[in-house]
């Protein structure tokens, strides 16, 4: 018996590449409580995609098959430059606000994508230091150090990097050691 994974993965690239064609792709907002004041401080962006239902689908059900077949950069781009401009839109209202956004390992080893986020940054006119760029320790870096060097990057521009979903896997300690976290 053939396994559906090949055709099911073919369906979810193109629902992928249809989202990102079509705008059907949303950002939900999940926030950070600081343990010391209680009060709401930071908001985590979260990826989501519309399904053909109108039903938002959460990035775990199709981020795998973004990563396997390319996609993955162009999401992050994608999230990268609405949370850029809902921050800059927040500030000139005079209610700035700080956001967590992730990051794939395929993105943190991609000057292309730090370029491009150095650029909207640049133009944007978002407060760098209240963008952190998490990377979730599973992540798959093939190059702790260009991953690295990304990081300092990011840094030097003024945002943070964190780790997300730290202690949920086994990965190498290379993170620690390679990325200014």
């Amino acid at each position: 018996e053939e396994s559906d994974e090949p055709r099911r993965a073919q369906t979810t690239s193109a629902r992928i590449r249809d989202a990102l064609t079509h705008d059907r792709l949303r950002l939900a907002s999940q926030p950070i409580r600081s343990l010391s004041s209680g009060g709401i401080e930071r908001y985590e962006l979260l990826l989501r995609m519309t399904g053909e239902d109108g039903e938002l689908l959460p990035a775990a059900s199709f981020i795998e098959v973004a990563e396997r077949s390319g996609m993955v950069q162009e999401l992050d781009r994608w999230v990268v430059a609405r949370a850029l401009e809902m921050m800059a839109e927040r500030e000139r209202a005079g209610d700035p606000v700080s956001l967590h956004m992730n990051l794939s390992g395929a993105s943190m080893t991609d000057i292309s994508v730090l370029e491009f986020i150095e650029r909207r940054l640049d133009e944007g006119g978002a407060d760098p230091s209240r963008c952190t760029f998490e990377i979730t320790q599973t992540a798959r870096v093939e190059d702790f150090d260009t991953a690295g060097a990304f990081a300092d990057r990011l840094t030097e521009f003024g945002c943070e990097v964190a780790i997300d979903d730290y202690g949920s896997g086994f990965s190498p300690f290379a993170y620690l050691k390679k990325v200014p976290f």
